[in-house]
Parts: C-alpha cells; sequence; structure tokens
C-alpha cells in the first residue's frame, strides 16, 4: 500500500477539523479510577461498536450502568447469571450486534471472557 500526497492532504483536513475538539486525558489517568470507573470505561468501547448512541443510553441510566456495576457483577456466582445481566443490559440500550439469542451475543461473550468481573480472592481494595 502507498500513501500518496491525497492521503496526507486529506488527513491533514480530518485534524483540522477535529484536533481542537479532542480531549487527550493525562497519562496514566487510569491508574487512580476504581474498579468499577475502569470496567464501565470497557464496557462502553464495547456498546460503541457499531454505534455511538447506546452509549449515551447506557450513561444516562443510572439503573443500567448498576445493573453491571463492577461490584455487582463481581458478586454473582454463577456464570449464566453474569451473561444474562451483561446481555440485558446490551440488549436494552440497544447495542448493535448484541444478538436477543443470548448464545449467539459475540459482545456478552467478550465482556464475560474478560473476567474482569470475577475478581481475585486476594484483592482487597476496590482501586486497581
Amino acid at each position: 500500500m502507498e500513501i500518496k500526497k491525497e492521503h496526507l492532504q486529506r488527513f491533514e483536513q480530518i485534524k483540522k477539523q477535529f484536533f481542537e475538539k479532542t480531549e487527550v486525558p493525562k497519562e496514566n489517568n487510569w491508574k487512580r479510577w476504581t474498579n468499577d470507573e475502569v470496567w464501565v470505561h470497557i464496557f462502553e468501547q464495547v456498546i460503541v461498536v457499531g454505534s455511538s448512541k447506546p452509549a449515551e443510553r447506557f450513561n444516562k441510566d443510572a439503573k443500567l450502568r448498576n445493573q453491571v456495576s463492577y461490584e455487582k457483577l463481581a458478586k454473582m456466582r454463577e456464570d449464566d447469571d453474569l451473561k444474562k445481566e451483561i446481555n440485558h443490559v446490551l440488549r436494552s440500550v440497544a447495542a448493535r450486534y448484541a444478538s436477543s439469542n443470548i448464545s449467539k451475543c459475540r459482545k456478552k461473550v467478550y465482556l464475560f471472557w474478560l473476567k474482569l468481573v470475577k475478581p481475585n480472592e486476594k484483592q482487597v481494595s476496590s482501586k486497581v
């Protein structure tokens, strides 16, 4: 693949249009986040695949955010319950690619696979 002058010009246009609006977080700011803040951030990133509107709905709905909070999901002992809860929230915000057939929901599979909601027994603090 060859990057030509017109490609670089297009990137320059994009930069001019969006650079001033772009907020770049301070380096390592995530280290001060709680487990829940890290988890919700990852959950939102999975939601936005396909469309950002579902993430907006998720952010506006405290009840849904609470349903998939790190602390709540970490207390669930049954994997099936965990998968159902994650899938329910994905479907409630109309996340793209969140299947009504729970066994086919790739987003649920990814979030469940992360195992972030199953804390290490030695973990005492709610900080990462």
